[in-house]
């Protein structure tokens, strides 16, 4: 009877035990969600900051782990978004507008405007090189080759953008393979159009040695 006392005891207290551990572990994950989701958003603005200065690979990393830490708040479409817009800046244009930055805004609308001549738009893509922002004069470029397809420094420009892109940017391995396939191809078109052109000879050979 004794002994059977005891067993009923010892039962009793493992199970206040193991119901206090439980009690527990409710408490922390309950304390654990708004913590997680203040910490989710730190990351998710910086991963916003990154992805306005075109610093893509930090962007996705500071998305990921807000993903990790709560799989909500659109986060995979931000990733998608980081990842497409590191071969085409425009995809990125909605979010610009969104976080209100005047000054690339400004910039992109130039680079859209249809100018008198494949040379200004050509021009206005050079200036862009200099602010360090190539992929902003490639979409200048492209609107010189809209304008004439025969313009050898549009071409010309255009590789040179893509190349200088590998320079500046954060790029995933994927999209360092886009912009040097697209440089090559860009100078390749210019070569043709004038062949003895040494410029062009130049920049095909540091193209090829990425």
């Amino acid at each position: 009877m004794i002994f059977s006392k005891k067993k009923k005891n010892n039962f009793i207290k493992k199970n206040k035990i193991l119901l206090l551990a439980l009690a527990g572990i409710v408490i922390l994950i309950s304390v654990s969600f708004p913590v997680r989701s203040v910490l989710s958003k730190k990351y998710i603005e910086s991963g916003d900051k990154y992805l306005i200065q075109k610093k893509y690979i930090s962007a996705v990393v500071e998305y990921k782990k807000a993903k990790f830490l709560r799989d909500k708040d659109n986060v995979e479409e931000k990733i998608t978004l980081t990842t497409e817009s590191q071969k085409d800046i425009l995809l990125l244009e909605p979010f610009i507008r969104e976080k209100n930055d005047i000054s690339t805004m400004e910039l992109l609308a130039q680079a859209k405007k249809v100018r008198g001549s494949a040379y200004d738009s050509v021009s206005y893509a050079k200036s862009l090189l200099e602010q360090g922002e190539p992929q902003i004069a490639i979409v200048a470029v492209n609107i010189a080759l809209e304008m004439n397809k025969n313009y050898r420094d549009a071409w010309l420009y255009k590789g040179i953008s893509h190349l200088e892109g590998l320079k500046k940017l954060e790029l995933s391995a994927e999209n360092r393979r886009y912009h040097i396939d697209e440089a090559k191809s860009a100078l390749n078109q210019a070569k043709q159009l004038d062949p003895t052109y040494q410029p062009t000879l130049d920049y095909i050979d540091e193209t090829n040695k990425w």
